[in-house]
């Protein structure tokens, strides 16, 4: 396994700029340098760097975080009154967004002004957002996908219904053509289209799939919860077309921007970063389990969502 180490001069320049690092160690197995923990007053479920290089969010309980790209401190926070389940990043930049229920609420970044929230026909479950277009696609606890636009003062064009019934995983392809859901029902992975929702293909999975997060190159990768390998699954066919081999079961996942790692949070044991072949890069169980992890798209930072200590945790490569 390779390690990374913080050199003595890196990090007390950490300290000296200010960083509060509680409990984090100054060595760690890890390919980042350790940038920011912030405490969270309530556990942290969801996080999305706004853009390539531009700061992150993150929802804990009711509250939702700014934090800066450079150095991972807060730089606000705006209580929206209920608990959030997911939150996410319009494609055109400058609006930070987040679902409690049937209210989908956005909030411009840099200002921070809350907008009149989005009344949905549905409660949300999961929200993907359209890569260079203007529509945010919610989909919602009872399968239903709504659509938004982001123009102007949003509101919800349509709610279709699909052949999900219990969405548990949800991710968009890079091009925005299609939606790959898992259906917790009747364990497949389906795959919808943008134009429709109507179902393309379907990969039978026999177990749960804990999450989804979009492949660089097209498709997804899927974290099949009881196996010990993350799957590819192809946009040409919607199926299972190779799997990369693990040392635990998966959690959570989030690949880079370059398709050359996948970071994954295994059970019981942290976080994992693995290239396409399996080989662990690095590993750590200093973070506990977390509950949600994302790269941003410039490969230069990671942030991980980190209830067992109820901290959000922001490291640079």
């Amino acid at each position: 396994m390779k390690r990374f180490f913080l050199s003595y001069a890196v990090a007390t320049a950490l300290l000296l700029s200010g960083c509060e690092s509680t409990d984090v160690p100054a060595s760690i197995d890890f390919p980042f340098f350790f940038l920011q923990d912030v405490d969270c007053t309530e556990a942290p479920d969801a996080c999305v760097f706004l853009d390539d290089a531009g700061s992150a969010i993150a929802c804990a309980g009711s509250t939702l975080y700014f934090l800066d790209y450079s150095q991972g401190y807060v730089l606000n926070s705006v209580d929206l009154g209920d608990h959030l389940s997911c939150c996410a990043a319009s494609s055109e930049g400058g609006y930070a967004i987040a679902a409690s229920g049937v209210q989908l609420f956005y909030i411009s970044e840099g200002t921070y002004a809350e907008h009149d929230p989005v009344l949905l026909s549905a409660p949300a479950q999961f929200m993907l957002t359209k890569p260079f277009g203007t529509v945010i696609y919610v989909v919602c606890t009872d399968g239903s996908v709504s659509t938004i636009s982001t123009v102007g003062d949003w509101y919800e064009i349509s709610n279709t219904d699909t052949s999900v019934d219990s969405p548990g995983a949800a991710a968009i392809d890079e091009d925005g053509s299609a939606l790959y859901v898992f259906d917790s029902a009747d364990s497949t992975l389906k795959k919808l289209s943008t134009s429709g929702f109507g179902l393309l293909a379907e990969q039978e999975v026999q177990c749960p799939v804990a999450d989804i997060c979009t492949a660089p190159g097209g498709g997804v990768f899927a974290a099949p919860s009881e196996l010990y390998e993350v799957w590819h699954i192809s946009r040409s066919s919607g199926l299972h077309d190779y799997s990369v081999p693990l040392s635990g079961r998966p959690e959570r996942l989030a690949a880079t921007s370059d398709g050359a790692y996948l970071y994954v949070v295994l059970t019981g044991a942290g976080i994992a970063v693995v290239d396409m072949d399996g080989e662990v890069e690095a590993q750590t169980g200093s973070y506990g389990q977390p509950s949600d992890v994302v790269v941003s798209g410039s490969g230069q930072r990671a942030l991980f969502c980190c209830p067992d200590i109820m901290k959000l945790i922001m490291v640079s490569r």
